[in-house]
């Protein structure tokens, strides 16, 4: 019999055989002749032997099949040693195990007809999600405008998007074959209509979760899993984390297509880290509709690699993300409080905006925090002490890197910003650690109150400051203009290459202008690459009319450049001209909502299974 995956749902102890109110409901719904059956000895002693029935993280119990579970819409199954009831989720099972229940265990009685259709329906998802994967592919075309030279070579480019106007790429990830993940809402979109239901989702939800070819050009699974995505991430084994909003955490198989655990009451999940060996952390905001800018501290939820839950913690301040470190058992996150400070001279207070950046060990006790100044004179820590630090700051994007170090990107409205200095001394200057950049777009000189990027890189067990560089877009005559991380995302590759998702107005520095944006403004949706020590820029592209929301860089077995999936949304001009650069798309034609998500893969390569092997 083909392995089949089992999901460690568990329940009270009963005993052994079919319920009586069971037998009774079939006997009354359906015919005699169905329930009068004579199977064969060999049907008999198949259906009531014990088998060997192997869980996601490879643990294997000999258990047989009993009954069709409503409560859990799958087939439960008896334990041999202790007689202990497990199910298994009918999305979890493949082709070849539904067959295997339906020959033999129908043949007793223990598989209703109502269950029979229910697994007939869902072969007729699956066949016709590899149909529709088939059809979207064949038309999939090159580009006729320039994509980009090597080592940031565009390999796919495609719009996602319906009738809705809230279409949009939140996430990326990319799994260790270099298979690449985006999740998002378009549900109604021509791609996502490969994805079958998985967990709570159904056939007509929004939030959708791809898994494509490492070059993007051709979908290998999907999923649908409820109404909204706005993160996923991947550990060591390549099993997804899905951050559903409303519909909780997901942990997914490699494949997207078996739920592993589902944590469906913490809350609204806005964001999720995972370590490789397993280890992840999920915030729930106070807040959910100001989740990107005021959320409250919110919840922090910290995991084993087994779903147990080692803590729950508040988070600090407003807290807007987090990462975790698995080497140093700390949950890093960031964010903000409002504030009113008195000014160097002691004569007023004003009003400012003060980031903080934390490190929480897994059983939730604080070990370290960092900036979050005091603002009163007497204070050592007073943020105004030997120098006017009164520029606003934010927390917002923060990520463990793959090359092992902490990065974290703020917001700041001036030049006289706090990360000047070390998190933990508000008058030693780290300024020697901030490279000088290429050109101006690396310096806060001749700027205002507008919303600027600083990136800090830090030792994640300690929260020491190791290098950083500011970020700003410049209009015509040179004055600054703003360059913001709020909505978007930053990722760091395994040999450093730093990647950050980001918006600007207008002004942003750019090295390959696409030929369906405006060449004279430079704004909108940016994608920006640099150097290992923040001091050079490696790359930078833009999409106007549109927003970033998440970026991933990893380099991958065989790829002398590290894999990059950008992704994010982009509104429709109201003329028909071409507003995207569209190369290999899995989406050939825009829908009739206002707004199409998007995602681009440079560098990738193709190959990928849809069924890929367990990792160790």
């Amino acid at each position: 019999m083909t392995r089949t995956q089992l999901t460690d749902i568990r329940e009270p102890n009963r005993k052994h055989g079919i319920p009586m109110f069971i037998l009774l409901a079939v006997f009354m719904l359906f015919p005699v002749s169905l329930m009068a059956r004579t199977p064969s000895e060999q049907v008999l002693n198949e259906v009531r032997s014990y088998r060997s029935w192997t869980n996601l993280e490879g643990n294997s119990i000999e258990a047989r099949v009993v009954e069709y579970s409503r409560e859990h819409e799958g087939v439960r199954l008896m334990r041999k040693t202790d007689q202990q009831m497990f199910a298994i989720p009918l999305n979890t099972l493949s082709d070849a195990d539904v067959n295997w229940v339906i020959e033999r265990a129908a043949a007793i009685g223990v598989v209703t007809e109502e269950l029979r259709q229910e697994f007939m329906r869902m072969e007729e998802e699956r066949r016709a999600a590899r149909e529709a994967a088939a059809s979207i592919t064949v038309n999939s075309r090159p580009s006729s405008h320039p994509t980009g030279r090597s080592p940031f070579a565009i390999s796919a480019a495609s719009i996602l998007g319906d009738d809705q106007d809230n279409n949009i790429v939140n996430a990326t990830a990319i799994q260790s074959d270099g298979a690449i993940l985006i999740g998002g809402v378009f549900g109604g979109s021509p791609a996502a209509q490969t994805a079958r239901p998985v967990g709570k989702g159904k056939r007509n939800s929004p939030g959708v979760l791809l898994r494509l070819t490492g070059d993007g050009r051709q979908i290998l699974n999907g999923a649908k899993l409820g109404d909204f995505i706005s993160q996923i991430a991947v550990d060591g084994r390549d099993q997804i984390y899905v951050a559903a909003g409303a519909d909780g955490l997901y942990v997914l198989d490699a494949s997207t297509q078996r739920v592993i655990r589902h944590h469906d009451r913490l809350g609204w999940v806005h964001r999720v880290s995972v370590s490789p060996g397993g280890y992840y952390a999920a915030l729930v905001p106070d807040n959910v509709s100001g989740r990107e800018t005021t959320p409250g501290a919110g919840n922090i939820y910290v995991f084993d690699p087994r779903g147990q839950q080692l803590s729950r913690f508040r988070g600090h301040r407003h807290t807007l993300d987090l990462a975790i470190h698995e080497p140093s058992g700390t949950v890093i996150h960031t964010g903000w409080r409002q504030a009113r400070s008195w000014q160097p001279d002691g004569g007023h207070t004003l009003p400012v905006q003060i980031a903080y950046l934390r490190g929480v060990g897994f059983n939730g006790q604080t070990k370290w925090t960092g900036y979050d100044w005091g603002t009163t004179r007497h204070e050592d820590n007073f943020l105004n002490r030997g120098d006017n630090n009164m520029a606003d700051s934010r927390g917002y994007r923060i990520t463990v890197g793959l090359d092992g170090k902490l990065y974290v990107a703020y917001e700041v409205a001036g030049g006289n910003h706090i990360f000047r200095y070390s998190p933990f001394d508000i008058v030693d200057r780290v300024t020697n650690r901030i490279p000088s950049g290429p050109d101006h777009f690396h310096s806060m000189s001749n700027t205002r109150s507008e919303h600027k990027t600083f990136v800090g890189i830090y030792e994640p067990t300690d929260g020491r400051f190791l290098a950083g560089q500011e970020f700003t877009a410049r209009l015509s005559d040179g004055r600054g203009n703003a360059w913001r991380i709020s909505s978007g995302e930053i990722s760091a590759a395994q040999n450093g290459l730093f990647t950050m998702a980001a918006a600007t107005a207008a002004g942003a520095p750019v090295t390959f202008k696409p030929a369906t944006s405006s060449p004279d403004y430079v704004g909108g949706a940016v994608l920006h690459a640099m150097s290992n020590d923040l001091g050079k820029r490696e790359y930078g592209t833009y999409f106007n009319g549109g927003g970033s929301r998440s970026v991933t860089a990893r380099n991958i077995t065989g790829n002398r450049d590290p894999v990059i999936v950008y992704s994010g949304y982009i509104k429709h001009p109201d003329d028909n001209r071409e507003f995207f650069l569209q190369h290999f798309p899995i989406q050939a034609q825009k829908g009739s909502g206002a707004q199409s998500g998007f995602f681009l893969v440079m560098n990738g390569r193709g190959g990928q299974s849809p069924n890929p092997p367990p990792r160790p």
